[in-house]
Parts: C-alpha cells; sequence; structure tokens
C-alpha cells in the first residue's frame, strides 16, 4: 500500500480534478491519498479550521470527499490541538465573554499556570512554535483576554489552543467523529496532538504519562465511530520508542531527516544506525519529504552527529533551503543551527540531481513501514520562489500546485516516470511481506528483504559515492537486474 499526500487544490485545482487524476494520471499507483485540510481555514493553508462539517467552496464539497473515500484509503486531518479565530466557537465568545457557551471552550495561561503571565522560569521549559506562546485578544464590552496560542504565524494567532479537559470539548470531538464517519472516512491524523496536553513545569509537549491517557481516550472514541486513528508526533527517539511499545499508530520522522543526510554527506551511519535499531516499529507512516519541511529538532536530538548536522544544513542552504526554528531558550547542540525543519523540495534539496532523488525515495519505499508520498515528491518540483517571497514562509517553496496541464507535462519528466516505475514495482512485488535486513560498507548500502512468500528474495543495493542504484530479485538461483 503506497499513499499520495496532497492539498486539496495542489493537482489539478480541486477535489474533482484531485478524482481525475488519481483515476488516469496515477491510475493504479496509489491505494490511498491523505488530502491535506479542505475546511474553511483563517490561516497556515487549512490548518486553522473554521469548520469541519463544511467543505472550503473553492475545493468542491464533502459529497467529493465521499465519492473519494469510496475508491481510496483516506486520510484526513483533525487539529486536536486548536481552532479558528473565526470560528463560531470563538466568535460567540468574543460577542459574549462569560455569559457564552463556549467560555470554557479555550485554554488560557491561568488554567495552565494558574496565573495570566506565565513567568521566566515557566517558559524557558516550554518547546515553543512561537516568539510568545499566547495571545490577547479583545471581547466585544471592550475587556482584554489571554488565550494559549502554541500556533501561529500572526499575533494575535489565528491557531487559538482549547481546553482538552473540558467536557464542552471532548463533546465537540465525539460529535465531528460520527460526523467523519457518516462521510465514509475511516482515517483522521491527529494533527500536533503531542502538544494538546499543558502542565506547569513542564515542556508543555509530549507530556507524559497525561499525553498517553488523552491519545487512549480520543483512539476509543474515534474507533466507536470505526475511525482509526493516525498519530502526528515529532518527538525524539526515546519517545519514539515508547510509542512503539504502547503500539501508537504514529510516523517515522526520524528516517525523513537521515535519508536527506545519507544522500548530502555520502554516508547512510545513522540511517543504519535507525533501521538496525530493534525497537523501530515495520507498520509506521514512512515519509520524506511534506507540506512542512524535513524535520530535524527535536526528532534527531540525541543521536545527531552535530558536524554532520551543520555540514547539511549548509549544503542544504546552498541548494536554496530555507528554515524554520524553535523559539525555546535551551539549546540541544552548542555550536550547530537552531533548525526546527529544513523546507524546500526535496529535489532542489539534493542539488537538482536526478540520481539523488530517485535513490532517495527507493529508500523510503524499501524500507519498513507505510509509505506515504508528497505530491511534489513525485514530480521533482524545483523551488516556488515566487510564493516564498510573497508569503515569507519557506514552507511555501514545496507548496506548489499544478494545474492538468502542468501535470501533463511534469509526468514526461524522466525523473517521475522513474519514481512512478518504483512505485509500481513495490505494489507489484509486495517485497515488504518478507523479512528485512541492511548491510552497509565502503558507502555500499544494501537493503535486503529474504524469504518473500517463501519464494523469492529482493534487495536494493546503493553506491553512495557513484550514485548508481540497482534491484536484485533472485528465485531459485535466478537473478533479474531492474536499474533504478
Amino acid at each position: 500500500m503506497t499513499k499520495l499526500i496532497t492539498y486539496p487544490d495542489s493537482l489539478g485545482g480541486n477535489l474533482k480534478e484531485l478524482e481525475q487524476v488519481l483515476e488516469e494520471d496515477f491510475k493504479g499507483i496509489f491505494s490511498g491519498v491523505h488530502i491535506l485540510p479542505p475546511y474553511p481555514s483563517s490561516g497556515d493553508r487549512g490548518f486553522a479550521p473554521i469548520d469541519y462539517k463544511q467543505i472550503d467552496p473553492r475545493f468542491g464539497n464533502w459529497e467529493d470527499i465521499s465519492r473519494i473515500a469510496e475508491k481510496y484509503d483516506l486520510t484526513l486531518d483533525f487539529m486536536v490541538n486548536h481552532v479558528s479565530a473565526q470560528s463560531k466557537m470563538f466568535k460567540d465568545y468574543l460577542e459574549n465573554g462569560d455569559k457564552s457557551e463556549y467560555k470554557d471552550f479555550f485554554l488560557t495561561p491561568e488554567k495552565i499556570f494558574g496565573k495570566n503571565e506565565p513567568s521566566a522560569d515557566d517558559i524557558k521549559n516550554l518547546v515553543l512554535r512561537r516568539k510568545r506562546p499566547w495571545s490577547d485578544y479583545k471581547l466585544a464590552n471592550g475587556e482584554t483576554i489571554r488565550i494559549w496560542t502554541t500556533f501561529g504565524g500572526q499575533d494575535p494567532s489565528e491557531q487559538l489552543d482549547v481546553d482538552i479537559n473540558t467536557d464542552i470539548v471532548r463533546n465537540y470531538y465525539k460529535d465531528l467523529f460520527e460526523f467523519f464517519a457518516s462521510k465514509g472516512l475511516k482515517e483522521l491524523r491527529m494533527d500536533a496532538i503531542a502538544y494538546a496536553v499543558k502542565k506547569p513545569g513542564t515542556s508543555c509537549f509530549f507530556v507524559e504519562p497525561e499525553i498517553y491517557e488523552f491519545m487512549n481516550w480520543i483512539e476509543a472514541e474515534a474507533n466507536k465511530a470505526g475511525i482509526k486513528i493516525l498519530h502526528e508526533i515529532h518527538a525524539p527517539l526515546k519517545d519514539m520508542r515508547k510509542l512503539a511499545q504502547k503500539k501508537y499508530q504514529n510516523y517515522d520522522f526520524l528516517i525523513s531527516y537521515a535519508i536527506l543526510e545519507a544522500l548530502l554527506i555520502k554516508d547512510a551511519k545513522l540511517l543504519v544506525k535507525l533501521l538496525e535499531d530493534p525497537d523501530r516499529p515495520d507498520d509506521w507512516v514512512t515519509l520524506i519529504d511534506c507540506h512542512d519541511g524535513i524535520p530535524v529538532q527535536p526528532d534527531m536530538n540525541g543521536i545527531l552527529n552535530e558536524a554532520d548536522m551543520v555540514e547539511v544544513v549548509n549544503i542544504t542552504e546552498r541548494n536554496g533551503a530555507k528554515f524554520t526554528e524553535l523559539h525555546s531558550t535551551e539549546k540541544a547542540y552548542e555550536n550547530a543551527p537552531n533548525v526546527h525543519q529544513i523546507c524546500g523540495t526535496l529535489y532542489s534539496l539534493l542539488g537538482e540531481d536526478d540520481d539523488s532523488f530517485v535513490i532517495a525515495r527507493a529508500i523510503q519505499l524499501f524500507v519498513p513501514g507505510i509509505p506515504q508520498v508528497y505530491y511534489e515528491g513525485i514530480f521533482g518540483g524545483v523551488h516556488d520562489y515566487p510564493e516564498y517571497e510573497r508569503t515569507g514562509d519557506g514552507r511555501e517553496l514545496n507548496r506548489r500546485n499544478y494545474s492538468r496541464a502542468d501535470i501533463r507535462e511534469a509526468l514526461q519528466r524522466e525523473r517521475t516516470q522513474r519514481i512512478l516505475k518504483l512505485i509500481e514495482f513495490r505494489n507489484n512485488n509486495k517485497f515488504y511481506e518478507g523479512s528485512f535486513s541492511v548491510a552497509y560498507s565502503e558507502n555500499k548500502l544494501e537493503l535486503i528483504w529474504t524469504n518473500i512468500f517463501d519464494k523469492y528474495d529482493t534487495k536494493l543495493e546503493i553506491d553512495l559515492n557513484s550514485l548508481e542504484a540497482r534491484i536484485i530479485t533472485s528465485e531459485s538461483g535466478k537473478e533479474e537486474v531492474f536499474k533504478i
């Protein structure tokens, strides 16, 4: 199973066109699709949801979503940590203040710390995604209120944190799970769930054990509606191991950076270390590029070689990357830049080298896991500098929209055809049903699957120096070689 990741308007402009692209341009390639937020939103390209029960009319309607869900394994996003400042809940609160039925819906600093102005000691522990994790808003009566806002590029933020411990928020979740199920949805991605639990004296990120209690509740309620949950948690290896041990479904964000590093510095030691980890789950979602950037910190904290990280950052910067930062006061690496994510198209980050680009995807498709492929990572597009210049957001380098004509043109690229053939090979060969191992020596990497259906073996051989790669399938002493 291989799943496509796309915005609702990135492939053709709307959901009906996206369905046609899946049926015609990508026929037989993808068994599923993760459609990034199609709801009305006031910011962050869909991630400041105003109303989940509506589809932005620019994209289509819920009938379009349901029709796609009938044909494909569909995933949609649920922003469990926050809602839009334009949502009916917050508009009602602004209008009616303490008389609003939604007065308990939103999280305030006072609820967390017992005071409206957290101290420097309170702040220093936090994993900060913006310089100040709260925003001030003015009620209709002129009173100023302060709401916790983990995310948002504006001040005040368009993304307001909800109080997950209140009945009104929990009932809001349950109602939406039932609604999603009624539209044929089978999987929800819990965006930013690691930030949902806040507790004084902690980082307010992945707070244990409370985060597990909340995740368990979310999964139980969603499962009642027939919906499975995919968590989106960016955390260091030690926390990834805990999630794996507790059998949560999550992303393996660690190999995203490790693949990039292997190709840029011609050394796969970090990737091999991760793949040989006995605690690494073989049923997590894998990806390289996505709508955000390639994760560095905090995901890779504790396992990165600082000099290698600096080299990767320097190379990608020369290749046109932009970087997002954490605003935490504590640094994980003394001499390395404070990089949260490396932003840009995978093709451009790899120096617009076709072989590196194709090999990166081959590695992802060959490691254990459930691969998801971002649409721009199929076409091998270059950085979208005009959109970056327009918005100032480095993530926009990798969010270009393609018309149907653009898609037809991109499908003619040799690198695109090589990627599609790799996905087809994985779909048809089903080597992931075998036993996996990895071998690495003198910059030569082998990803090996053996005893596939008790019949044959398959391996991917890569020379990181020459960037030559091939797939070898052997059965009953006969070998077949595929040059990628």
